[in-house]
């Protein structure tokens, strides 16, 4: 049996804290291969942003059509750096029906670098969700796309729900980088959730990327969203629990 690979379309993080980078390990730790497509680089350390380098369209739209080519099983989409590059993705993901696609919409690094312009903000919104299973946004990147203010779990599932009215996509809003235990909320079609997990202490980077790395990994293995979603919380939970910050250390459960 081919083992297929799932598809990390993201940024390189330098550190490899983050970004694609992170994707590979997630998937080597699953027993998955990892195509790949930069859309660009995020020159940052864990402590200081330096700056954001989009990948050149030509090039960026050829490694993806190389990258669809293995026939990946899931689709992963973190960093988009600009609109073009967006609509680079959204124009591709039409030749992908029945592929499992998630959106980490990444729009401010932990850092503090821009990943994704105003207009790419906007494209997102407006075109590139309908085209997801799954988007994956924390309080800040949910408060962005809705213009809702999330600041507690009652306005992140308003935040969901908006999101999943406008667009069709289910969507799970992270709590983790709120005070006090995190509860994620996750809305699709079968109405409001609310997911809580134990704070585990440290200051990781790449929790969004992982998460959402670990759900696609799930739906490609023809799990349902709703287990998907739970399956990937709990080795999330388990990799933290393992893991030295700033680093994940994945594990396999």
């Amino acid at each position: 049996m081919i083992n297929v690979p799932i598809l990390s379309i993201a940024g390189l993080d330098p550190t490899g804290g983050a970004g694609i980078l992170l994707d590979i390990a997630v998937c080597a730790a699953r027993g998955k291969p990892c195509a790949g497509a930069v859309t660009g680089i995020a020159v940052q350390t864990h402590k200081k942003a330096i700056f954001v380098e989009p990948t050149a369209p030509r090039l960026f739209r050829s490694m993806l059509e190389a990258a669809i080519s293995a026939e990946p099983a899931a689709i992963k989409i973190g960093m988009l750096a600009n609109r073009t590059i967006a609509e680079i993705v959204a124009d591709t993901l039409e030749k992908t029906a029945g592929i499992p696609v998630v959106l980490d919409p990444v729009i401010r690094s932990t850092s503090g670098l821009e990943l994704l312009d105003t207009d790419g903000v906007a494209f997102l919104r407006q075109k590139l969700l309908q085209k997801c299973d799954i988007v994956s946004p924390n309080w800040d990147e949910a408060a962005v796309l809705t213009k809702i203010p999330v600041n507690d779990i009652k306005s992140a599932a308003a935040a969901g729900k908006q999101i999943h009215s406008d667009s069709g996509v289910a969507v799970i809003v992270t709590g983790g980088h709120a005070s006090g235990e995190p509860v994620d909320v996750l809305v699709d079609d079968y109405g409001v959730i609310e997911l809580p997990s134990e704070r585990i202490n440290g200051d990781f980077r790449g929790t969004g990327c992982v998460l959402s790395s670990m759900i696609a990994i799930e739906l490609a293995d023809g799990k349902s969203l709703r287990r998907a979603v739970l399956s990937a919380k709990e080795l999330l939970a388990a990799s933290l629990a393992k893991s030295r910050p700033p680093y994940i250390t994945i594990v396999n459960c």
